[in-house]
């Protein structure tokens, strides 16, 4: 046998089983994880006893040694629990960190270490609170502005109300000069516009009213100085007896009319109600009132003719104004007439038309268009109530009322729609 042919043959590896739980990962490198503004992450692997495994003091050049060595001494300080598995948070004198304990175990699965990884929220903290001044501040600007911006609201809103409750007052104070309508909001333009009209209005009744008391006064005056002058004329036995009886019983009797008429008047403008109303041949109130002046007519020797539609019509009134209406027409043609009237009534499935002329001395073109306000004068100088009176009550009757001349007299129409 060669020598060759006594080499040993070669001895086979031994197998060796693997391990049965894989190598332990090694720890995430914290200083290489992203640094910004709002925090520092970094880490610490201590043992149970709060003793620091990583980083050691004897690594100076970590550069930041001495914060993980204040952050290690402050949890022992305060015997934080390391197993606790939330999110903890806690400030080592004037910065604040955030950190999580992981603790590390061994293939027993025994607890060696806790690795602590914590972030710097100083930065943070101090953003949250400059963030909450800033807020603040601005929360107070708003809160001033807001109040500013209400006061000029409030002023733009209840200065034009302020001068309507004080025009309001002056209204109160029958001061009716209108005020300036310069306002935008269409509600307060109306409501200025509404008091302006209201203002006027109550300006003219004003000064109707004292028109009304001076002619009422002066109306009132003349009769009785002439029953004044007649009675003391007859007891001075310088006017006889029945000539001053006479006088005096004529202006009482003027007297009598105007106060009658001037009550009147007052229960209409203070009572504008319709009472007692009912259907009424118009035709024979106007003939009966006509025939209340029969005594009258005779007396002047004035003839009344009546001219009456064969139709005859029912209409919806109260007695008493009517009569009254139609009385005071008839009074003023007796008045004025030289020897005729004529009355005339026709009546339709729409309207009644009543006229009623007189043949005297024709009312003057100047005084025509006023003959129906109160207390007008003409050129014979009577006082004009009477005509004032069936003007309102025609009026409220939804008439109309007009007068024109009628050959060599006058004639007062009325027309009522049925």
């Amino acid at each position: 046998m060669s020598s060759q042919d006594s080499t040993p043959p070669p001895v086979p590896p031994i197998y060796q089983k693997p391990p049965l739980d894989p190598p332990p990962e090694p720890f995430p490198d914290m200083r290489k994880l992203p640094r910004t503004v709002f925090g520092r992450s970094d880490f610490v692997i201590i043992t149970p006893d709060y003793e620091m495994v990583f980083p050691t003091v004897s690594m100076q050049e970590w550069k930041n040694l001495s914060e993980v060595n204040a952050f290690v001494q402050h949890i022992q300080n305060n015997h934080i629990d390391l197993d606790s598995e939330e999110v903890l948070s806690t400030k080592v004198g004037s910065r604040e960190y955030y950190f999580v304990s992981i603790p590390t175990k061994n293939t027993s699965q025994t607890i060696q270490n806790y690795l602590l990884y914590f972030i710097d929220m100083t930065s943070l903290s101090h953003f949250v609170d400059q963030m909450n001044l800033v807020l603040g501040l601005i929360f107070i600007i708003a809160f001033v502005l807001a109040i500013f911006s209400g006061l000029l609201l409030s002023r733009y809103i209840s200065r034009p109300i302020a001068q309507l409750t004080k025009f309001a007052k002056k209204i109160g104070e029958r001061k009716f000069q209108p005020i300036p309508n310069q306002y935008k909001d269409k509600e307060l333009y109306e409501l200025a516009q509404s008091m302006n009209e209201t203002a006027k209005q109550l300006d003219v009744l004003r000064q109707e009213e004292t028109f009304f008391f001076q002619n009422v006064s002066h109306e009132l005056r003349t009769p009785l100085q002439i029953i004044h002058s007649s009675a003391e004329g007859y007891l001075n036995r310088i006017i006889k007896a029945e000539p001053a009886m006479k006088s005096i019983l004529q202006q009482v009797g003027k007297l009598t009319a105007m106060v009658s008429d001037l009550l009147y008047f007052s229960t209409m403008d203070s009572t504008k109600r319709k009472v007692d109303q009912e259907y009424l041949d118009v035709q024979m109130i106007l003939k009966n009132s006509c025939e209340s002046f029969l005594p009258l007519l005779k007396e002047k020797n004035i003839d009344i003719a009546y001219q009456f539609s064969q139709n005859s019509g029912l209409f919806y009134c109260e007695e008493k104004r009517i009569t009254k209406a139609f009385s005071n027409l008839i009074s003023n043609a007796i008045q004025h007439a030289s020897s005729r009237i004529q009355v005339k009534c026709d009546m339709t499935e729409n309207m009644i038309h009543i006229s009623i002329e007189n043949d005297g001395n024709p009312i003057s073109d100047e005084d025509l268009p006023y003959i129906f306000d109160r207390f007008f004068k003409g050129k014979e100088g009577n006082y004009g109530i009477g005509l004032s009176i069936v003007k309102t009550i025609v009026e409220e009757y939804k008439g109309t009322l007009s007068v024109q001349h009628a050959g060599i007299g006058t004639s007062f129409s009325i027309i009522f729609p049925i």
